[in-house]
């Protein structure tokens, strides 16, 4: 697999990962409107879903990899 490939598997896989954890502990205050949220972001979201993306996207290389299927 070229680099190229590894770098778009990844960032694909980081991408959907980081939009499931988005909401995760977000809470909503009585001042701003309900569809508002605050602690909507933190870098702690963005270091679990950057370990996760590693050997979910290592596994998703290995299988494309070692399929037996010439694409």
């Amino acid at each position: 697999m070229e680099i190229s490939s590894l770098i778009v598997t990844y960032s694909g896989i980081w991408w959907v990962l980081f939009f499931i954890f988005l909401p995760i502990g977000a809470s909503s205050e009585g001042n701003k409107p309900s569809n508002a949220a605050s602690g909507f972001f933190s870098g702690k979201k963005l270091l679990i879903v950057s370990l996760l993306a590693f050997p979910i996207s290592f596994f998703i290389i290995y299988i494309i990899s070692t399929s037996s299927l010439d694409i």
